[in-house]
């Protein structure tokens, strides 16, 4: 078994483009799974904040067969990514660590350093070993330059170059094709995600008068008719993945597999918009989450226990049965999907264990700050400044992207303008600000480091 907290030599690309054979020919595979196991269908968004679904109160869109999830499952109102950027918070769901820990902490296809470590465990690896049949469609953005199959994955569904799930039909023959055996499947769908231009462009099935969109107050964004144009092309791919989602829901209606197969949708992080992704306001790492399991899971539950997507891998450990191991930093909230349990679940970060609470406070501040959110006056989050200008003069060429470059939060001229106008009186309250900060800062303890091995330890496949 490979150590999920190991750190390994620069040089591990090199040494897994030349045992790569070798990791995927020696398999291990228990080959007589339980026929009883769960199968598990993890869906997973692109860019989709939590207030942008029909189900979490947006009257701008139906998102009817995400909705079906949550009348028959459990969805979470306070659910929070690991990072509100794509490779970083997708690397934290196959892993059930901080990205610190399994490293992942920039863009992979831009940073070859931040690649997820192919000798680290997954939730596919971990599926695997128990005798699951694995299978990966759309983006694979924790390591986009290495095969997928090292990952866990027995099978990549469309083509490698193009992470757009451009057609249903290979994810709903994986269904049909290992419905006697449990499987893995893991959907990541791209449509709220910007083109390579960084537009959007409408989703033919699904219009969307722009004249009609409300923009939610979460967004914190100015009514002008580029941004409800934008949001209305958003909101309408989003409609066109609910659509493919119905697709996989028929599917598992059709071949009688609805009563033991864990669905759960989550998004990586908030939305493309000023102020949401990038960030760690609300809107950038706040996320839907919604388990259906009707072998299990009580239909219409709703919880404002705060969980994290760090703990959506031990959760389905727990469900499959399988051991969770130490090296995993989430916390199982399967607890939360019984009927007439606590709502409350502490993530792992915020545990007195964790080298005590003021370390865990500087880990994961925003988990902290979250926790009243429910009982908050404000019911759309914590977030930043309110960012509604008076529309600025545009030309008629002006550009979508050029409207909302021009967003700019406001009181910054005005403090700008004071500070210029008084230099000494700024510095002296800035001084003075800062050295009550230093007075009430306390020291805090330093967590132990872990020895790390210089040698890579292959698991046998």
């Amino acid at each position: 078994m490979r150590d999920g907290s190991c750190r390994l030599h620069p040089a591990w690309g090199w040494l897994a483009l030349a045992l790569g054979c070798s990791l995927l020919a020696c398999g291990a595979r228990q080959q007589s799974p339980d026929p009883q196991l769960p199968n598990v269908v993890l869906i997973v968004a692109d860019d989709l904040g939590w207030l942008d679904l029909s189900v979490y109160g947006n009257p701008n869109l139906g998102t009817p067969h995400i909705d079906r999830l949550a009348r028959e499952g459990v969805r979470f109102t306070r659910a929070f990514v690991a990072a509100p950027s794509c490779s970083s918070s997708r690397a934290s769901i196959m892993t059930g660590q901080y990205p610190h820990t399994n490293g992942v902490t920039g863009l992979a296809h831009l940073h070859l350093g931040a690649t997820l470590s192919p000798f680290r465990d997954t939730l596919a690896d971990l599926l695997a070993a128990t005798g699951y049949e694995t299978g990966l469609a759309g983006k694979w953005h924790v390591a986009p330059y290495l095969p997928a199959g090292w990952y866990g994955y027995d099978e990549r569904m469309g083509r490698v170059v193009d992470p757009w799930i451009r057609e249903m039909d290979p994810i709903l023959d994986f269904i049909a094709r290992h419905r006697e055996r449990p499987f893995y499947l893991e959907i990541n769908f791209m449509n709220t995600h910007r083109d390579d231009a960084g537009e959007f462009e409408f989703d033919p099935a699904f219009p969307v008068n722009p004249d009609a969109v409300q923009i939610l107050d979460y967004l914190q964004l100015p009514d002008w008719p580029e941004i409800r144009l934008e949001l209305a092309k958003f909101y309408s791919q989003a409609m066109g993945m609910d659509a493919r989602i119905g697709e996989v829901l028929g599917t598992l209606d059709r071949l009688g597999l609805v009563e033991n197969t864990i669905v759960l949708f989550v998004s990586d992080n908030g939305p493309p918009f000023p102020g949401s992704k990038m960030t760690v306001y609300d809107r950038g790492i706040a996320t839907p989450l919604i388990v259906r399991w009707p072998a299990r899971v009580p239909a219409g539950g709703v919880r404002t226990a705060l969980v994290s997507t760090i703990d959506i891998l031990p959760t389905i450990l727990e469900a499959t049965g399988r051991e969770v191991p130490e090296w995993v930093q989430g916390r199982s909230f399967l607890s939360l999907l019984a009927q007439g349990a606590p709502d409350t679940h502490r993530p792992r970060g915020l545990h007195p264990d964790a080298c005590g609470a003021d370390r865990a406070l500087q880990v994961h501040p925003q988990l902290l700050r979250h926790r009243d959110r429910a009982r908050s006056a404000t019911p759309h989050g914590v977030g930043a400044p309110p960012v509604r200008p008076a529309r600025p003069a545009l030309d008629a060429t002006a550009s979508t992207r050029g409207a909302l470059r021009s967003i700019r939060r406001p009181g910054r001229a005005e403090e700008s303008r004071r500070r210029s106008e008084s230099p000494t009186d700024s510095r002296r309250a800035a001084g003075a600000s800062r050295c009550a900060h230093e007075a009430d800062r306390r020291p805090v303890p330093r967590c132990p480091v872990r020895p790390r091995s210089r040698s890579p330890r292959l698991r046998a496949r």
